[in-house]
């Protein structure tokens, strides 16, 4: 097949179209060469996309099978793609869960939820979509819109909860605490780029696919806490997590918050039921710490990880939050590393020395593992109050009673009547206080009355 990659460089691409020439696909990448090369085999068409009319024209001029735009960021982008490569006989393109925005409806969010971008970014790839399914509706053009969520690989590095940077990679080999936004409860999906290049090569071609979106998602579901914990694992060392409201972050001014404050401080949860259907042989086959494993690798190989003494900004938060009582230590594992004669370390650790487990982030992590667990949905389905006592910690009175009222690939809504609801909630806040006392109804578990 003559496959044309717009771009080829990237995060994902660079993976795509090496599996595509591995496959034995013919494969043109058209970009402005200024990021690098594709690799070996790949043939290069030198120019800038946003040259409307040379691109359209230099397209037509190839007549390809096949076109995957990786670079295509609003509207009249779309619309000029759709001129470029009239004819192919499939074109995907590659867009972003960043389009549903973050008031999501009940977890996970399928392809059917309502777009509702509230960033520049997810607004502009949504009109993007609307231009290549309309331009199929119209005219038949073989439009397929798959929507990644947080990809990783060599080329993106290992990013943290606060922000696209990786000396935090050097603070744990350093036993130096992580910041974290709130309580690290909120979820999200990992995808190494790797996996996400074999879901296009697997959806290229695919006539049933035409027409379509979907997510392109890991099936796993974590809690950036637990995300940093697993990257402790692959390091080899344990070291605190100090949760700080999203607002004392922005207010410290740390640097690249943006990115937390739009995405990753929000639940980001999406169903990839429909692409493993559709596209079977499409599944990750990279866990998460051994694609972490790979990326540190290649951070270490390539002189890209900052030394944590760098930059200043964390320990100084760490130190203004506890000194206003304004940060909290999430856990101290009987595994980690004990508290050094640090003195910083010292002060980390001493607003612990009373903390409880996080019921909040405990029941997250359970939702998290009920998505690829189907005995434990089958355990919540039978007795979700054990499950909760057991697993997220929860002291539950012994006339309550809890059930499942929907099971799908992940428990989403419980049965608890009222008045138990607020006992359950009453719970919550006698461990952890007023801050949790939401924290089923701002999981996606709704409380209903069963009456």
């Amino acid at each position: 097949m003559r496959t044309c990659i717009v771009g080829g460089t990237g995060n994902i691409s660079t993976s795509i179209v090496r599996q595509l020439l591995a496959r034995g696909d013919e494969v043109t990448c058209f970009n402005r060469g200024r990021s690098g090369h594709p690799p070996p085999g790949a043939r290069v068409i030198q120019g800038d996309r946003w040259q409307r009319e040379q691109f359209e024209a230099a397209m037509q001029r190839e007549r390809f099978d096949a076109a995957i735009d990786m670079l295509c960021f609003s509207a009249e982008d779309a619309a000029s793609s759709v001129r470029a490569f009239r004819g192919v006989r499939h074109f995907i393109q590659c867009s972003t869960v960043c389009t549903y925005g973050t008031a999501l409806g009940a977890l996970p969010v399928t392809e059917e939820h309502p777009l509702r971008p509230d960033t520049g970014y997810g607004r502009a790839k949504a009109a993007a979509d609307a231009v290549f399914l309309e331009a199929h509706r119209r005219e038949g053009f073989p439009a397929t819109i798959l929507k990644p969520s947080t990809t990783f690989g060599p080329k993106m590095g290992l990013i943290r909860q606060l922000a696209w940077e990786f000396s935090w990679i050097d603070r744990i080999r350093r036993g130096l605490p992580l910041l974290v936004c709130d309580d690290g409860s909120a979820l999200q999906q990992f995808l190494h780029v790797d996996d996400a290049a074999h879901a296009f090569v697997e959806v290229l071609g695919q006539p049933r696919c035409v027409g379509q979106t979907y997510h392109l998602v890991s099936p796993e579901v974590v809690t950036w806490a637990d995300y940093h914990r697993r990257a402790m694992n692959v390091l080899g060392r344990r070291v605190p997590l100090i949760g700080v409201a999203l607002s004392e972050l922005i207010a410290h001014k740390v640097p690249g918050i943006g990115l937390c404050q739009t995405v990753f401080a929000h639940h980001g949860h999406y169903s990839p039921e429909k692409l493993m259907r559709e596209v079977p042989a499409f599944r990750p086959r990279l866990s998460l710490e051994e694609g972490m494993r790979q990326v540190i690798a290649e951070l270490d190989a390539s002189g890209r990880i900052p030394a944590a003494d760098s930059t200043g900004w964390e320990d100084q938060i760490i130190e203004a939050c506890q000194r206003q009582g304004r940060a909290r230590l999430l856990d101290h594992e009987p595994g980690a590393d004990s508290v050094s004669n640090s003195p910083h370390r010292k002060r980390a650790y001493s607003m612990s020395q009373s903390s409880k487990s996080n019921p909040k982030e405990a029941v997250a992590q359970l939702l998290a593992r009920a998505a690829t667990d189907a005995g434990l949905r089958q355990s919540l389905q039978k007795d979700a109050k054990s499950v909760l006592e057991k697993e997220a910690g929860l002291t539950l009175p012994p006339d309550i009673t809890l059930q499942v009222l929907q099971e799908t690939a992940t428990v989403r809504y419980l049965v608890i009547p009222p008045a138990q609801a607020q006992t359950m909630q009453a719970s919550a806040e006698s461990k952890q206080g007023a801050a949790d006392s939401n924290m089923v109804v701002g999981l996606g578990w709704k409380i209903i009355d069963p009456g």
